[in-house]
């Protein structure tokens, strides 16, 4: 199974250089003299430009920007994740990078960065371009939490929502309503100067006001949707009241909604899973495998969809392939965390195929978070095949307990299968590579 791992590795690292912002920008961003030209619009510049961003892409997002138009940029704030730094190396005049966000949470060094952030955006005149660069991992990195509400009551509404299984869609809908700064509460704050938002995305659908929670768009959700995540997800007798009576207060009309409109801002997708997907089929194909791409659009339970590929698989396998097969899949899954194991959704993911994986020939599957990051762990995810559940008895481990306890990492690490590649700089979804050879 060397090679196959060998070969998932090199598929993953091609979705992820794809997906760099530096990359993303050459394709698809020009600067033609004193303009600055995106889907044919321009912007003209005169050094009056800030820049803001915050994201797991933030270090090379302000380096590649900083290289193309660093001469007319006036001041800017870059949020990145605590650690990255160690990974990256950024030197700049007029960018000042502050870390923050420890283990993908926000913390008072993310809530520190986003009131200097918000600052700046205030002191913004009507001839000013504010460059926004929003990647994934934003919500933690520009965070602020609504008046009446503590950073450790906004901490745990985010951590019960996670654990009980809620999508990001749910989770950002009740972020934005209990936020000083998400949707589209940070473009008003620069107003009238033009906020111009680039954005790497890593949601389903590339919705953008739920790419970090929306702080540049207009918001769709209300105070009574971020109510209804709560009573759907049986919440109400768990979340702070200080979050709830802001939720009830909201829904009754007694506090102002989020905007429904950002005429101030421009907001342009830069790149997104397809991409990453799009350079993984290319790699694959050049390695000798034809490549299926099976969704960029994966959700559900971890757990489930790592059954869905383990069927894949044995689908595959009856056919009576004569070539390599690689199926591709992306997005973003979840978990109902039950016991007090440590792991994230890619890991999951891939413990549960392994269990219907077993005794397959010449399977290996790889479920990894494009960040490098799944979970609260040092991994990115964990490869499964055949073996991995006929190896894991061997040494007296029992999956369905690791399930259990949503325990994956320890499971995966005992059996050396962790993936960890370190943080990428960049998010576009998890990647799925289901790897078939004849």
């Amino acid at each position: 199974m060397v090679d196959l791992r060998n070969d998932a590795e090199t598929i993953f690292n091609s979705a992820i250089s794809s997906a760099m912002p530096s990359s993303l920008l050459n394709k698809k961003i020009q600067r033609i003299d004193d303009c600055l030209i995106i889907n044919n619009k321009k912007y003209h510049l005169n050094g009056n430009v800030k820049v803001v961003a915050f994201g797991k892409a933030s270090v090379d997002f302000s380096k590649s920007i900083e290289s193309l138009i660093g001469d007319h940029i006036s001041e800017g704030i870059s949020s990145v994740p605590k650690g990255i730094l160690n990974h990256f190396n950024y030197s700049n005049e007029k960018i000042i990078i502050r870390e923050g966000a420890d283990g993908n949470l926000p913390d008072k060094s993310s809530e520190k960065t986003t009131k200097l952030i918000c600052q700046m955006m205030k002191n913004s005149g009507k001839d000013d371009i504010v460059l926004v660069l929003i990647s994934g991992g934003g919500s933690s990195l520009l965070s602020m939490p609504a008046e009446g509400i503590s950073s450790s009551d906004k901490l745990k509404t985010i951590n019960l929502i996670s654990q009980s299984g809620g999508d990001i869609i749910q989770l950002n809908t009740v972020r934005k309503h209990i936020s000083s700064v998400k949707g589209g509460q940070l473009s008003h704050l620069a107003s009238p100067a033009t906020v111009l938002s680039l954005v790497i995305s890593d949601v389903l659908d590339n919705s953008l006001d739920v790419i970090a929670s929306g702080p540049t768009v207009q918001d769709y959700s209300t105070f009574g949707d971020a109510l209804k995540v709560i009573h759907d997800l049986s919440l109400e007798n768990k979340i702070p009241d200080s979050v709830m009576n802001r939720l009830i207060q909201g829904s009754l009309g007694e506090l102002e909604e989020t905007p429904k409109s950002c005429d101030n801002a421009d907001t342009f997708i830069l790149g997104s899973n397809q991409d990453a997907l799009d350079s993984a089929k290319k790699q694959a194909e050049s390695l000798g495998y034809d490549v299926v791409i099976h969704s960029s659009n994966v959700s559900g339970l971890a757990r489930d969809v790592g059954l869905e590929y383990a069927d894949l698989a044995k689908m595959k396998i009856r056919e009576e392939i004569q070539k390599k097969v690689c199926i591709l899949g992306s997005g973003e899954t979840t978990v109902v965390v039950k016991g007090k194991g440590l792991g994230g959704r890619s890991q999951e993911l891939s413990l549960a195929a392994a269990s219907e994986l077993q005794g397959l020939k010449n399977v290996l599957l790889l479920s990894a978070g494009s960040d490098g990051q799944d979970g609260p762990t040092d991994a990115a995810g964990a490869f499964a095949d055949g073996c991995t559940i006929e190896r894991a008895e061997s040494l007296g481990l029992d999956f369905k307990n690791y399930l259990e306890a949503n325990d994956s990492y320890n499971f995966f690490e005992k059996l050396d299968d962790i993936f960890s590649p370190g943080l990428t700089g960049t998010n576009i979804t998890d990647l799925q590579i289901l790897l078939i050879t004849p």
